[in-house]
Order: structure tokens, then sequence, then C-alpha cells
């Protein structure tokens, strides 16, 4: 005879009932009833908190499966669909990596200022701009190469201002003074040429700072050529004109070069020790001229080989440019021996033409 299934007690569940009891035998009868209140007692023990019916179906209950959290992991959402909450706000949580409220604190708050900005930028090529206080408004940002809308409100790009300036220079000739080249720092030579286009430029400026001889004692002459440079006049009776000395108002004259400084009775000579040296301005006039001379005219201030300080008034023709049709467009600075100490600059400005 076998042994009835034993259901009973509190360790009892869904999981302990045995398919195979009670046996297709004859002692069934005998305790059926306790299989019956065994299978009720499990099912008890198994659901012990269900109170009410359960109306989940099959399907609802299958998608717990898996869960690990709690109860109060579950309640987090309790309330969250009456709240309406949906569930696509709800995965506006998804790449959230900090806290929101505190995200939200970070950012500055609405104000006047930021709405009144916060209503232009309304199309392209505009520039937000103060009207008052917390008012706004939007300028035009121009590319107009010829400033054709001459807008009292546009801001032009910094390319339109080049070209349009560039254009009335073109336009309108010249009047204003430029750099030729770069202002030329001496080197160990013994004379610098300086070129130009005389058919660009009314006159020429040549401007000598601090220019030192290397050898002490060394006169500091000039001359002009034509031809880019390529020909100088050198000869007996190319120049005219005077260097005279500001002190003792005594001048003196050379027919092969210009005279850059004169003492009392002689062309002076000028100190390679410190604070010695020599400094001119100087203008050049009538360089695109075959009949007529070209014209120099300027100062210079030195400190002699004895560190006597003079200066010198300096006027001259090149009398030779109108006798050989030629134009001017060349200078050459140089010393009566030696070569240029590394010190000192000398600047060319042209005046361009209208």
């Amino acid at each position: 005879m076998s042994t009835p299934e034993d259901l009973t007690g509190s360790l009892k569940y869904i999981s302990d009932f045995d398919e195979t009891n009670p046996p297709n035998t004859g002692q069934a009868p005998s305790y059926g009833d306790d299989h019956i209140r065994g299978i009720k007692n499990a099912i008890k023990n198994t659901f012990p908190n269900i109170d009410a019916p359960v109306t989940a179906t099959e399907d609802e209950l299958n998608n717990l499966d898996g869960y690990t959290g709690n109860t109060a992991d579950l309640n987090i959402l309790s309330g969250a669909d009456t709240a309406g909450v949906t569930s696509t706000e709800f995965q506006y949580l998804n790449g959230v990596t900090s806290a929101i409220q505190t995200q939200l604190d970070g950012k500055q708050a609405t104000d006047a200022t930021i709405t009144a900005l916060g209503g232009t930028l309304t199309a392209a090529n505009k520039i937000p701009y103060a009207t008052g206080v917390d008012t706004a408004g939007e300028l035009d940002l121009l590319d107009e190469d010829d400033m054709t809308s001459d807008s009292a409100t546009g801001v032009p790009t910094q390319q339109s201002v080049k070209a349009y300036i560039d254009a009335q220079i073109a336009a309108n000739g010249g009047g204003a003074w430029e750099l030729i080249g770069t202002p030329w720092t001496p080197t160990a030579v013994s004379s610098k040429d300086f070129t130009w286009d005389e058919t660009l430029y009314s006159e020429i400026k040549i401007v000598g700072e601090g220019l030192v001889p290397a050898t002490d004692g060394a006169s500091f002459r000039m001359r002009l050529g034509h031809t880019g440079g390529t020909v100088f006049y050198t000869g007996s009776g190319d120049y005219g004109g005077t260097a005279e000395n500001l002190a003792a108002n005594s001048t003196a004259s050379h027919d092969s070069y210009i005279v850059m400084a004169y003492s009392y009775t002689a062309e002076d000579t000028i100190g390679s020790n410190n604070s010695e040296g020599i400094s001119f301005s100087l203008t050049l006039s009538g360089l695109n001229s075959t009949r007529s001379p070209a014209m120099v005219k300027g100062t210079s201030a030195y400190l002699t080989d004895g560190g006597v300080f003079r200066g010198s008034d300096i006027f001259a023709i090149t009398a030779d440019n109108a006798s050989d049709s030629n134009t001017c467009d060349a200078a050459r600075f140089y010393w009566s021996s030696g070569n240029y100490e590394a010190q000192g600059k000398i600047y060319v400005y042209g005046l361009k033409r209208s």
C-alpha cells in the first residue's frame, strides 16, 4: 500500500506537487481528501497575499519574467500614468548622466536682455545690437565692394571696405604718401641704391636715421640715377647746387655728387664713435621730366668725427638729366671711404600722382 502525498504544513508550495499522486490504484479514495486539503494548503502558501481577483493575463504575467527589482522599484512609476506621463516622455531620460535639476539650475535665467536678444538673428547676414536698455535690433552685414546701398544701418565686411578703398584710390589718383619697399637697415656695404617708378609718384621723400660710417672721418654723399638705377650721374657738371652750413651761413657745391654735410670751409666728415653719425630728410621732385632738372631739397644733422654737432641745408639739381632726356628714378647714398656700420635706417616714401 502506497503512502499518501503529504501537502500539509506551512512549507508546502505548488512546486512540491507530485504529479504521480494519488496513484491510480484502489487506494486513491482512502486518501483523496488529504490531497484536496494539501492542494489548497500549497496554493495558499504560494500566494499568501492574494485576497481579490487577479485579472492579469498570462502574457502580462510573463512580462515580469526576468525582473530582479523590488516593490520599491515598481512604486517609482506609481501614479505616472494617472499624472499623464507618457512612455515617450519617460524615454526622455535616456542619456541623462547627471541630476536634471542641477543642470537646469546651471542655465542662465531668462531675463529681459536675453528675451530681447532672442528676437534677433532672424535671417542670414544679421548682426544684433542694442537699441536701448533690454531692447535689441538687427543690422545688415553687407558684402558690397561698391557700397552701393549707402545704408545707415548696414555694416560692411572687412573685404568690402578694403575693396572699396582700393577702388577709390585707383579711380581718384594719389595725394597720399606711401612707403616704397621696406625700410633698409644698413649692412657692411659702401653704398646703397634706392629706386622708384617716377610715373607713379610726383615727389619722393627719403629719410635717413642714425647712419654711421665704419671708417671714422668719412664724408656722406648722394647721387641720382635713371633707367631703374642702372645708370647714375657721376660726371663733372652733372649737379648744381649748394650745401649750406646752418651755423656759419657758408656754402659749398660739388659737380659730381650732392654734398650731404658741409662745415665752415669744406665738405664735412662724419664720426663713427658712440653718438656720432648723420640723419637727414630729403624731398625729390621734377622726377618725370626730361625737359627740366630733378631737384633735391632737405636738411641733415650730424656729429663730426671730432664730436661736433652740425647741420646743413641741402639744395641740388641734376643738371644732366634734362640734357640727356632721362627721367630720375634712383638715388644712391654712399661714404667717401669704407662701408656702413650695421645701424640706423633709411626710408623711402612716394607721393602718388593725382
